[in-house]
């Protein structure tokens, strides 16, 4: 990969929000994931998802909402749901972008998510 010129291999990076601001759409092709925080990040920061179907991605992407689901370990639905975004206007990008900042906001709010620990730690 590192030698084709189409492909921009950055390596470890400790601050990624320039790289995702950068960018037009993520893609995480994984095997397993918990709750990736490049996809938070990436929603946040409006760039829609491209993601496998497993657990964690599955539970934040929204099929056709904020991104798409492929299927693990299937090169050619991969590549076929990165067509799929390929093929959206600009305007369908920017919504995907803007409904994956709300759902973010709405779900994984930092203090709705400390407020849900403690009423969990209140009930033990």
């Amino acid at each position: 990969y590192k030698k084709n010129k189409k492909i921009k291999f950055l390596g470890y990076k400790e601050n990624v929000n320039k790289y995702i601001n950068s960018s037009d759409c993520i893609v995480l092709p994984s095997y397993r994931e918990g709750l990736p925080r490049v996809i938070l990040e990436s929603l946040i920061l409006e760039r829609p998802v491209i993601a496998t179907n497993v657990a964690g991605c599955k539970q934040i992407i929204r099929n056709n909402y904020n991104g798409f689901l492929c299927k693990v370990k299937n090169s050619i639905s991969l590549k076929n749901t990165i067509l799929k975004y390929i093929n959206l206007s600009i305007s369908e990008r920017r919504k995907m972008g803007m409904n994956g900042r709300k759902l973010v906001q709405e779900k994984f709010n930092e203090k709705k998510v400390i407020n849900t620990y403690f009423k969990i730690m209140k009930n033990d």
